[in-house]
Protein backbone atom coordinates (compact mmCIF):
# COMPACT_ATOMS: atom_id res chain seq x y z
CA UNK A 1 0.00 0.00 0.00
CA UNK A 2 2.84 2.47 1.18
CA UNK A 3 4.34 1.14 -2.21
CA UNK A 4 1.86 2.48 -4.41
CA UNK A 5 1.16 5.96 -2.57
CA UNK A 6 5.08 6.63 -2.94
CA UNK A 7 4.61 5.66 -6.57
CA UNK A 8 1.83 7.95 -6.75
CA UNK A 9 3.43 10.54 -5.47
CA UNK A 10 6.07 10.88 -8.12
CA UNK A 11 3.31 11.57 -10.65
CA UNK A 12 1.59 14.23 -9.00
CA UNK A 13 3.16 17.85 -10.60
CA UNK A 14 1.62 19.79 -7.54
CA UNK A 15 3.97 18.33 -5.05
CA UNK A 16 7.15 18.91 -7.21
CA UNK A 17 9.11 16.85 -4.94
CA UNK A 18 11.30 13.63 -5.48
CA UNK A 19 11.85 11.78 -2.93
CA UNK A 20 14.70 9.78 -3.09
CA UNK A 21 13.32 7.01 -1.32
CA UNK A 22 11.33 6.28 -4.63
CA UNK A 23 12.23 3.83 -7.43
CA UNK A 24 12.24 6.19 -10.43
CA UNK A 25 14.68 9.14 -8.59
CA UNK A 26 17.10 10.42 -11.84
CA UNK A 27 19.72 8.60 -12.91
CA UNK A 28 21.95 11.64 -12.22
CA UNK A 29 20.60 12.17 -8.39
CA UNK A 30 20.92 7.68 -7.56
CA UNK A 31 23.73 8.37 -5.62
CA UNK A 32 21.79 10.61 -3.21
CA UNK A 33 21.27 9.29 0.10
CA UNK A 34 19.48 11.89 1.70
CA UNK A 35 16.57 10.28 3.88
CA UNK A 36 13.22 10.67 2.90
CA UNK A 37 12.35 12.61 6.12
CA UNK A 38 14.56 15.11 4.86
CA UNK A 39 12.49 15.77 2.31
CA UNK A 40 9.33 15.75 3.74
CA UNK A 41 11.03 18.63 5.95
CA UNK A 42 10.77 21.08 3.38
CA UNK A 43 8.99 23.99 4.12
CA UNK A 44 5.82 24.41 2.59
CA UNK A 45 6.37 28.32 1.70
CA UNK A 46 9.74 26.75 -0.35
CA UNK A 47 8.06 24.54 -2.69
CA UNK A 48 4.85 26.87 -3.48
CA UNK A 49 7.70 29.56 -3.85
CA UNK A 50 9.41 27.17 -6.38
CA UNK A 51 5.89 26.57 -8.07
CA UNK A 52 4.78 30.24 -8.07
CA UNK A 53 8.22 30.95 -9.88
CA UNK A 54 8.62 27.86 -12.22
CA UNK A 55 4.99 29.15 -13.66
CA UNK A 56 6.30 32.51 -14.21
CA UNK A 57 9.61 31.59 -15.82
CA UNK A 58 8.06 28.91 -18.30
CA UNK A 59 6.57 31.40 -20.17
CA UNK A 60 9.48 32.81 -21.41
CA UNK A 61 11.20 30.98 -24.30
CA UNK A 62 14.24 30.92 -22.30
CA UNK A 63 12.53 29.27 -19.79
CA UNK A 64 9.90 27.14 -21.82
CA UNK A 65 11.53 23.42 -20.39
CA UNK A 66 10.22 24.45 -17.18
CA UNK A 67 6.99 23.90 -18.12
CA UNK A 68 5.16 20.82 -16.36
CA UNK A 69 8.72 19.94 -15.04
CA UNK A 70 9.39 18.22 -11.77
CA UNK A 71 11.63 19.47 -8.60
CA UNK A 72 13.79 17.60 -6.69
CA UNK A 73 14.70 20.09 -3.69
CA UNK A 74 17.64 19.54 -1.72
CA UNK A 75 18.74 21.59 1.62
CA UNK A 76 21.45 23.84 1.34
CA UNK A 77 23.85 23.60 4.55
CA UNK A 78 24.43 24.28 7.22
CA UNK A 79 23.98 27.47 7.96
CA UNK A 80 22.85 28.40 4.74
CA UNK A 81 19.13 28.08 5.30
CA UNK A 82 18.47 27.64 1.51
CA UNK A 83 17.40 24.96 -0.40
CA UNK A 84 18.46 23.95 -4.36
CA UNK A 85 16.18 23.34 -6.55
CA UNK A 86 16.57 20.82 -9.71
CA UNK A 87 14.15 21.38 -12.65
CA UNK A 88 13.55 17.83 -14.17
CA UNK A 89 12.00 16.41 -17.47
CA UNK A 90 11.51 12.79 -18.06
CA UNK A 91 13.91 12.75 -15.17
CA UNK A 92 16.62 15.40 -17.02
CA UNK A 93 17.71 18.26 -15.34
CA UNK A 94 16.71 21.37 -17.17
CA UNK A 95 17.55 24.34 -14.75
CA UNK A 96 17.58 25.08 -11.42
CA UNK A 97 16.57 27.33 -8.44
CA UNK A 98 18.14 28.86 -5.28
CA UNK A 99 16.17 29.97 -2.43
CA UNK A 100 17.13 31.33 0.78
CA UNK A 101 15.83 32.05 3.52
CA UNK A 102 14.77 36.47 4.38
CA UNK A 103 15.46 37.84 7.30
CA UNK A 104 11.10 37.96 8.02
CA UNK A 105 10.70 34.57 8.35
CA UNK A 106 10.19 34.34 4.55
CA UNK A 107 11.68 32.98 1.52
CA UNK A 108 13.21 34.23 -1.60
CA UNK A 109 14.66 32.95 -4.96
CA UNK A 110 18.13 34.27 -5.30
CA UNK A 111 19.42 32.60 -8.17
CA UNK A 112 18.01 30.27 -11.24
CA UNK A 113 19.31 29.31 -14.44
CA UNK A 114 18.79 26.87 -17.34
CA UNK A 115 20.83 24.08 -18.83
CA UNK A 116 21.97 20.83 -18.14
CA UNK A 117 24.15 20.53 -15.79
CA UNK A 118 22.63 23.01 -13.10
CA UNK A 119 24.88 23.90 -10.03
CA UNK A 120 25.71 21.23 -8.06
CA UNK A 121 24.97 18.39 -10.93
CA UNK A 122 26.55 15.02 -10.41
CA UNK A 123 27.48 15.45 -14.10
CA UNK A 124 30.27 18.28 -12.75
CA UNK A 125 31.28 16.18 -9.83
CA UNK A 126 35.45 14.77 -10.44
CA UNK A 127 35.04 11.39 -11.57
CA UNK A 128 38.51 10.83 -9.59
CA UNK A 129 36.84 11.56 -6.51
CA UNK A 130 36.80 7.66 -5.01
CA UNK A 131 35.66 9.09 -1.56
CA UNK A 132 32.45 7.85 0.18
CA UNK A 133 30.98 11.06 0.49
CA UNK A 134 27.49 11.48 -0.74
CA UNK A 135 27.64 14.93 -3.02
CA UNK A 136 24.15 15.36 -2.35
CA UNK A 137 24.34 15.50 0.72
CA UNK A 138 23.62 19.06 2.72
CA UNK A 139 26.68 18.50 4.91
CA UNK A 140 28.84 18.81 2.06
CA UNK A 141 27.11 21.72 -0.53
CA UNK A 142 28.02 24.97 0.43
CA UNK A 143 26.38 28.53 -1.30
CA UNK A 144 28.22 31.86 -0.35
CA UNK A 145 26.07 34.02 -2.56
CA UNK A 146 27.72 33.73 -5.88
CA UNK A 147 30.52 31.02 -5.18
CA UNK A 148 28.41 27.52 -4.85
CA UNK A 149 30.54 24.61 -4.20
CA UNK A 150 31.55 21.15 -2.61
CA UNK A 151 33.24 20.14 0.97
CA UNK A 152 34.28 17.22 1.11
CA UNK A 153 36.81 14.69 1.25
CA UNK A 154 39.24 13.01 -0.69
CA UNK A 155 40.24 9.22 -0.87
CA UNK A 156 43.37 10.07 1.07
CA UNK A 157 41.27 12.29 3.85
CA UNK A 158 41.80 14.88 2.81
CA UNK A 159 40.13 17.66 3.01
CA UNK A 160 39.31 19.30 -0.49
CA UNK A 161 36.88 22.15 -2.30
CA UNK A 162 34.98 21.78 -5.68
CA UNK A 163 33.40 24.75 -7.42
CA UNK A 164 29.70 23.46 -8.01
CA UNK A 165 29.27 25.22 -10.95
CA UNK A 166 32.29 23.88 -13.33
CA UNK A 167 34.04 20.58 -11.12
CA UNK A 168 37.25 23.03 -10.63
CA UNK A 169 39.01 22.40 -7.46
CA UNK A 170 39.30 25.09 -5.53
CA UNK A 171 41.79 26.18 -2.71
CA UNK A 172 41.89 24.97 0.52
CA UNK A 173 41.64 28.35 2.32
CA UNK A 174 37.56 28.90 0.82
CA UNK A 175 36.60 27.49 3.66
CA UNK A 176 38.07 29.93 6.30
CA UNK A 177 38.66 32.78 4.15
CA UNK A 178 36.34 35.97 4.33
CA UNK A 179 34.65 35.92 0.66
CA UNK A 180 33.92 39.69 -0.58
CA UNK A 181 30.17 38.76 -0.60
CA UNK A 182 28.33 36.56 1.18
CA UNK A 183 24.54 35.86 1.25
CA UNK A 184 23.87 37.81 3.88
CA UNK A 185 25.28 40.77 2.07
CA UNK A 186 21.07 41.23 -0.13
CA UNK A 187 18.58 38.71 0.65
CA UNK A 188 16.58 40.61 -2.16
CA UNK A 189 15.25 37.70 -4.40
CA UNK A 190 12.01 37.07 -5.80
CA UNK A 191 9.11 37.06 -3.58
CA UNK A 192 5.82 34.94 -4.83
CA UNK A 193 3.86 38.48 -5.55
CA UNK A 194 6.73 39.66 -8.22
CA UNK A 195 6.27 39.47 -11.52
CA UNK A 196 8.38 39.24 -14.29
CA UNK A 197 9.52 41.85 -16.78
CA UNK A 198 11.92 42.70 -19.18
CA UNK A 199 14.43 39.34 -20.19
CA UNK A 200 16.85 40.79 -22.46
CA UNK A 201 19.31 38.50 -24.07
CA UNK A 202 22.28 40.70 -25.48
CA UNK A 203 24.78 37.64 -26.89
CA UNK A 204 24.79 34.03 -26.98
CA UNK A 205 27.30 32.32 -24.30
CA UNK A 206 30.93 32.72 -24.76
CA UNK A 207 34.01 31.80 -22.40
CA UNK A 208 36.03 34.93 -21.17
CA UNK A 209 39.11 32.59 -21.61
CA UNK A 210 39.26 32.16 -24.82
CA UNK A 211 40.43 35.42 -26.01
CA UNK A 212 42.04 37.51 -23.22
CA UNK A 213 42.62 40.99 -25.07
CA UNK A 214 40.14 42.37 -21.87
CA UNK A 215 42.78 42.11 -19.94
CA UNK A 216 44.65 45.03 -21.06
CA UNK A 217 41.13 47.53 -22.02
CA UNK A 218 40.07 49.80 -19.83
CA UNK A 219 36.71 49.29 -17.41
CA UNK A 220 33.79 50.57 -18.44
CA UNK A 221 32.17 53.21 -15.92
CA UNK A 222 29.36 50.80 -14.86
CA UNK A 223 28.40 51.98 -11.06
CA UNK A 224 24.49 50.84 -11.00
CA UNK A 225 22.08 48.55 -12.76
CA UNK A 226 20.85 50.70 -15.28
CA UNK A 227 24.56 51.60 -16.84
CA UNK A 228 24.72 48.15 -17.00
CA UNK A 229 21.44 47.42 -18.40
CA UNK A 230 22.10 50.12 -21.16
CA UNK A 231 25.36 48.56 -22.49
CA UNK A 232 23.65 45.25 -22.64
CA UNK A 233 20.86 46.74 -24.06
CA UNK A 234 22.85 47.77 -26.67
CA UNK A 235 23.60 43.57 -27.40
CA UNK A 236 26.84 44.25 -26.47
CA UNK A 237 28.47 41.29 -24.52
CA UNK A 238 30.35 42.00 -21.38
CA UNK A 239 32.97 40.45 -19.10
CA UNK A 240 32.84 40.84 -14.96
CA UNK A 241 36.00 40.50 -13.73
CA UNK A 242 36.52 40.68 -9.66
CA UNK A 243 40.44 40.22 -10.55
CA UNK A 244 42.16 38.51 -7.39
CA UNK A 245 38.96 37.49 -5.81
CA UNK A 246 37.45 36.06 -8.99
CA UNK A 247 37.47 32.66 -7.27
CA UNK A 248 34.34 33.80 -5.05
CA UNK A 249 32.33 34.37 -8.69
CA UNK A 250 33.10 31.39 -10.09
CA UNK A 251 34.66 34.65 -12.55
CA UNK A 252 35.62 36.01 -14.46
CA UNK A 253 31.90 35.71 -15.69
CA UNK A 254 30.43 36.15 -19.58
CA UNK A 255 27.76 38.70 -18.68
CA UNK A 256 24.98 37.94 -21.93
CA UNK A 257 21.99 39.65 -21.16
CA UNK A 258 19.44 40.58 -17.68
CA UNK A 259 16.43 39.82 -16.59
CA UNK A 260 13.69 42.28 -14.59
CA UNK A 261 11.32 41.57 -11.80
CA UNK A 262 8.64 44.21 -10.70
CA UNK A 263 8.69 44.16 -6.91
CA UNK A 264 5.24 44.23 -5.55
CA UNK A 265 5.74 46.75 -2.77
CA UNK A 266 8.60 48.63 -4.77
CA UNK A 267 9.23 51.28 -7.45
CA UNK A 268 12.82 49.63 -8.60
CA UNK A 269 12.93 46.48 -10.28
CA UNK A 270 15.04 43.49 -9.10
CA UNK A 271 17.83 43.11 -11.70
CA UNK A 272 19.25 39.23 -12.27
CA UNK A 273 22.43 39.51 -14.81
CA UNK A 274 22.30 36.44 -17.15
CA UNK A 275 25.90 34.80 -16.84
CA UNK A 276 27.20 31.61 -18.49
CA UNK A 277 29.92 30.25 -20.95
CA UNK A 278 27.64 28.18 -22.77
CA UNK A 279 23.76 26.70 -22.81
CA UNK A 280 24.54 23.45 -20.69
CA UNK A 281 24.63 26.21 -17.62
CA UNK A 282 23.54 29.97 -17.91
CA UNK A 283 23.14 31.28 -14.15
CA UNK A 284 20.70 34.55 -13.16
CA UNK A 285 22.83 36.20 -10.81
CA UNK A 286 21.50 39.53 -8.84
CA UNK A 287 23.17 42.05 -10.28
CA UNK A 288 23.75 44.06 -6.98
CA UNK A 289 25.73 41.02 -6.13
CA UNK A 290 28.57 42.07 -8.91
CA UNK A 291 28.15 45.94 -8.72
CA UNK A 292 30.74 47.37 -6.60
CA UNK A 293 32.57 43.90 -6.29
CA UNK A 294 34.66 44.31 -9.88
CA UNK A 295 34.84 45.87 -13.04
CA UNK A 296 33.39 45.44 -16.47
CA UNK A 297 34.90 45.29 -19.90
CA UNK A 298 34.14 44.94 -23.54
CA UNK A 299 35.83 41.76 -24.53
CA UNK A 300 36.79 40.96 -28.63
CA UNK A 301 33.94 40.05 -30.62
CA UNK A 302 35.81 36.99 -32.55
CA UNK A 303 36.77 33.68 -31.19
CA UNK A 304 32.95 32.89 -30.20
CA UNK A 305 32.16 29.29 -28.43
Amino acid sequence: MMKRILQRMTLVVSSFIISCSMTNVPPLYASAQLTAQQYMNIPAAVEQLAQDTLSKLSLELEFSSFANAELLIMPLGPGTHGYIVHILQSAEPVGYLIITATGSSGYAVTEYGTGSTPLFSSLLYPKDMTSSTDMHDSRFMKYNGTLAYWQVTDHDGHSIHIDASNGDQLPDFVSYASSPITISKSLEGIQPEDQPGKLELASIPFNPSSNLLWLVSDPLMIHNAAGLMKQLDRHERLVFSAHKQNMWYSGPLAITGYHSWNIKQSDEALIFARTGTSSAQIRYIPIDKLLGCGSFYVPAQHNEE
